[in-house]
């Protein structure tokens, strides 16, 4: 039996204005798209995300272009996610493109955590990603990242760490060089 190569990502979002130094801005998201599209392997058979603004969307979008079928894993209501992790004061059409995303991904794809008090929401939605994509096949990651330490747990960062310390392949696209690693 074929084991199932599972892509998971990671990656900023857009910044926002008053973000004090530049990591994802909305001009460089046309170009980040091309290169999210052009990592993903030929032989992929599903992709696993958040959909927060910037990487995530892009990516779900990248994945329905190619008919990969996705899991959308959120730490929150849709409605709670949309406002701590899709509106945004950058331009664009975030949240239209995060409900194109979430309605067009079976309901059996979509999972809303149930997070404990105490436990940050983002530190559990990483290990969700991690468990659902060792549990679906074998795992690569692909991740926009900056290289730099995270705003806080949970982050890109952290993600790019605990799938590094299992041993899995990743990818880095660089939101500001804007190139593959």
């Amino acid at each position: 039996m074929a084991v199932s190569l599972v892509l998971l990502f990671t990656g900023h979002r857009i910044d926002t204005i008053d973000r004090p130094a530049p990591r994802f801005p909305i001009a460089r998201a046309p170009f980040v798209a091309r290169l999210i599209a052009s990592a993903l392997p030929k032989d992929v058979q599903v992709g696993i995300s958040s959909a927060a603004n910037g990487g995530d969307i892009l990516f779900l979008e990248a994945c329905a272009a190619r008919a990969i079928p996705c899991h959308i894993i959120l730490p929150f209501t849709p409605e709670e996610f949309i406002r701590r992790s899709v509106a945004t004061d950058a331009s664009g059409d975030w949240e239209k493109r995060f409900h194109r995303a979430w309605s067009a991904t079976p309901e059996e794809r979509r999972y809303i955590l149930s997070i404990p008090a105490g436990v940050d929401p983002y530190v559990a939605c990483n290990d969700a990603l991690l468990a659902l994509a060792s549990a679906l096949g074998e795992p690569q990651l692909v991740a926009l990242w900056d290289g730099k330490v995270s705003d806080g747990p949970g982050g890109t960062a952290d993600l790019v760490a605990k799938a590094r310390s299992e041993g899995w392949p990743v990818k880095l696209i660089d939101p500001q060089q804007a190139k593959i690693r």
